[in-house]
């Protein structure tokens, strides 16, 4: 499992008032990138789209596969809408 830390978000360039926040919360401690340490990240208002570049390939190639679903089931479900709405419900 990946950790992150503040450190390595100073490595990576972090902007300060995020380290800051990230400091706030977890200190100078590496934390686990968990679903947990995820939805918390967001909640104290953290850009979360640095954890993205922490993530090992193998769950970057997950999170894909999930969207790629997601996207897929949107697709289908929003031209089943369109058609509806443009036929008046006719099948």
């Amino acid at each position: 499992m990946k950790t992150i830390s503040a450190k390595r978000l100073e490595m990576a360039g972090a902007c300060e008032d995020q380290v800051a926040l990230f400091r706030t919360e977890w200190g100078d401690k590496a934390i686990r990138l968990t679903r947990a340490n995820w939805d918390r990240a967001k909640k104290i208002g953290l850009d979360r789209l640095w954890m993205y570049r922490f993530l090992s390939n193998a769950a970057l190639a997950e999170f894909a596969k999930v969207r790629e679903a997601a996207w897929a089931e949107y697709h289908k479900v929003r031209v089943a809408a369109l058609f509806a709405a443009l036929t008046g419900g006719e099948k």
